[in-house]
């Protein structure tokens, strides 16, 4: 890539001595222990969007300089500047020393194929020894590519390397395949993990309440909220901030979800237990969204007193209510092809899974076989007086958007999926829509406001369709009909 460390520049830098046994040609020794360089940054960002890599330092011998580039395509992303981190600056700080770079990075213009940062490297001039340990060696900004969507490798390069007290080149111990990091840019299928329903249950001694419960379990649901499946990974129970209890997470497709439990009771310790579930804690599955992860709950410690129950009991009142639309002026002079009116809605406010079926009530001919749908077409009004003798060709369609329509659990195996439809309608009711109450609305005072649903009319007017004289227009009444189903 670029060479090794330029040893004579920095033994002036650093103030070493430059002897003649340093010009032998056998290769430096190389330390025992842990030299590593790693790569972290973001799972996902859009097209476009600005990001940081932070390549971190672990190491168990004393660093007195480093360097690397990294690998990556021109064409998902450039490189933009390089910003030293603090490992070496903060050691140099607390022992009378100064760090900087020795070779400044350089960025390539190239916008196809692949390429890599210049390369680029840091030193410590003064002081005696070098930092140890963990630490941010630089951070790397990088600008995706506008136009790009899918996954992008950055690669530290192969003759990534440190440099020790004794200017011996300490070469990765890592690098070996390369340490590296993938990440999605732009519309790229990804999965999206959250945690739901973390409930706990107090653990007795027997069948009956007498025990005393200073044990529980914790039970929650990870979801799949993304759209693309999840392989397996570890979900993590942390009560008081102590050490996390892992629970196995098998692979969740998209849109699903697996139930968990801890396998072994916890032991209440606080008056009140503070619990935070995480899915995928290890960071094994790419999400699109990296933050929503965490869920909470608590659990307070009540001791039972035996033989003092008390029933508590009482039933809900089925309600429903509906909002119908108002009456629709489809417009004096309709066009020929779809005219469409969608500035109406329908409200239904109920504790009961909820349909709404629509139905045309046009007059027509007695003893006509198409009599159902003909009853779906808005037909000649002249005053009150219907002609169900002159028709609109087409059926009036009557459509319905938005709601709440995630599919929610009514029982230990029934789902009920809510819809809309779009109809063309006819003499018979038909399903116009479906809702459960999840999908309501209340008010900051619990009054409940019910939801609401966009509702549009259409109707394709053909150039057969007659015009009419003045004083006389097309009409249809339409009918809605709310039903509810208790559970």
């Amino acid at each position: 890539m670029f060479g090794k460390f330029p040893k004579k520049a920095l033994g002036v830098l650093l103030g070493l001595a430059i002897v003649a046994t340093s010009l032998v040609t056998a290769l430096p020794a190389m330390a025992a222990g842990t030299w590593q360089m790693t790569l972290t940054g973001p799972a996902h960002v859009n097209a476009g969007q600005t990001f940081d890599i932070t390549i971190n330092a672990n190491i168990s011998g004393q660093a007195r300089n480093w360097q690397t580039n990294l690998n990556y395509t021109a064409s998902q992303m450039a490189a933009n500047s390089v910003t030293e981190g603090t490992f070496l600056s903060s050691w140099a700080s607390a022992h009378s020393a100064t760090s900087g770079v020795v070779i400044a990075p350089t960025f390539s213009t190239a916008t196809t194929g692949s390429t890599s940062s210049g390369a680029f490297s840091y030193y410590l001039q003064g002081g005696t020894g070098g930092p140890t340990g963990t630490g941010t060696l630089a951070v790397v900004r990088f600008t995706a590519a506008a136009g790009y969507n899918g996954y992008a490798t950055i690669t530290l390069s192969s003759d990534a390397e440190f440099g020790d007290t004794s200017s011996n080149d300490q070469l990765l111990t890592n690098n070996s395949p390369l340490q590296s990091i993938t990440v999605a840019i732009g519309n790229v299928p990804m999965a999206d993990l959250t945690v739901t329903n973390v409930t706990t249950s107090p653990v007795h001694s027997g069948a009956s309440l007498s025990g005393d419960p200073t044990t529980y379990n914790v039970s929650f649901q990870v979801n799949n909220v993304g759209n693309a499946d999840a392989g397996a990974s570890v979900s993590w129970v942390a009560v008081n901030g102590g050490s996390p209890i892992a629970l196995t997470t098998g692979a969740i497709t998209q849109g699903n979800h697996v139930n968990l439990t801890t396998a072994t009771p916890i032991t209440n310790t606080l008056a009140l237990d503070a619990i935070v579930v995480t899915a995928d804690a290890t960071g094994v599955i790419a999400e699109s969204n990296e933050t929503n992860n965490t869920a909470s709950a608590t659990f307070n410690f009540q001791y039972p007193v035996s033989g003092q129950q008390t029933d508590v009991y009482g039933g809900i009142v089925g309600t429903l209510s509906f909002t119908q639309p108002a009456s629709v002026n489809m417009g004096s002079s309709l066009v020929l092809g779809p005219n469409t009116i969608s500035n109406n809605n329908i409200n239904v406010i109920s504790n009961q899974t909820w349909t709404i079926t629509a139905q045309g009530l046009a007059p027509t001919v007695t003893g006509d076989p198409n009599a159902n749908v003909d009853a779906g077409k808005m037909t000649k009004l002249t005053g009150t007086t219907y002609n169900p003798y002159i028709k609109l060709h087409n059926q009036l369609a009557v459509g319905t958007s938005g709601g709440y329509l995630t599919p929610f659990q009514t029982g230990p195996s029934t789902f009920v999926t809510p819809t809309n439809a779009s109809l063309a309608l006819t003499g018979t009711p038909q399903t116009l829509a479906m809702g459960i109450p999840e999908g309501q609305q209340t008010s900051s005072t619990f009054v409940a406001l019910g939801e609401t649903r966009g509702l549009a009319f259409q109707q394709v007017v053909f150039a057969s369709d007659p015009s009419l004289v003045s004083g006389s227009m097309y009409d249809i009444q339409v009918n809605f009909q709310a039903s509810a189903t208790a559970w």
